[in-house]
């Protein structure tokens, strides 16, 4: 894919539309027939996904995620996005210099005000998250954080995350929008300028 759409995924080119009425499955045969982008490659088999929550409002996600987020800006910074976890829709995305205990309570406040009280977030053991006696190791069930006493005084329970899979559809977000939102910004930035 050419111009302005080099490094698109696929995906990310079909819904741009700009008039395009074919479907996905149709465009993507055209893309690999005129050799424009090579079909991904076959995944390995992963271990069972875990079910999603079957109602909206049980469990959400919350992470943060550093990267170059912003075209031209050679800083770094840390998206903090908190995504329902029955349909990875993102509820609160903004960015940040490090995310911490007011980015994540940031989070939870913005999710509130629009939906409402949910049932639980799930994150990772992260210092601001839960209390840790070794890195690595169990979180503590009598030592809170700030975030978890807040979240204790709204009835909230808070889960924590024990690998790396049991994060796979936040990290599964923040890779969408890793290719996604600097490509988007960069579009929009030049056409502000008028290019």
């Amino acid at each position: 894919m050419l111009g302005v759409y080099r490094g698109f995924t696929i995906k990310h080119f079909h819904s741009k539309r700009h008039n395009y009425t074919l479907g996905y499955t149709v465009t993507k045969l055209h893309l690999h027939r005129a050799r424009l982008v090579s079909p991904a490659r076959k995944r390995s088999v992963h271990r069972k996904k875990r079910p999603r929550r079957p109602m909206v409002g049980t469990l959400l996600h919350q992470d943060a995620s550093t990267h170059a987020w912003l075209p031209g800006d050679a800083g770094r910074y840390d998206l903090v996005a908190t995504m329902e976890d029955a349909t990875s829709a993102p509820y609160s995305l903004f960015l940040v210099d490090g995310a911490g205990t007011t980015s994540s309570l940031r989070g939870v406040r913005q999710v509130m005000a629009k939906h409402g009280l949910f049932c639980a977030p799930y994150t990772d053991r992260g210092s601001h998250y839960f209390e840790t006696l070794a890195a690595g190791g169990p979180v503590s069930k009598t030592v809170l954080t700030q975030f978890e006493w807040a979240l204790r005084q709204l009835g909230i329970e808070h889960i924590a995350a024990y690998s790396l899979q049991a994060r796979g559809r936040s990290e599964c977000v923040f890779g969408t929008l890793q290719d996604r939102l600097p490509k988007e910004l960069a579009g929009r930035d030049q056409h502000d300028r008028g290019g």
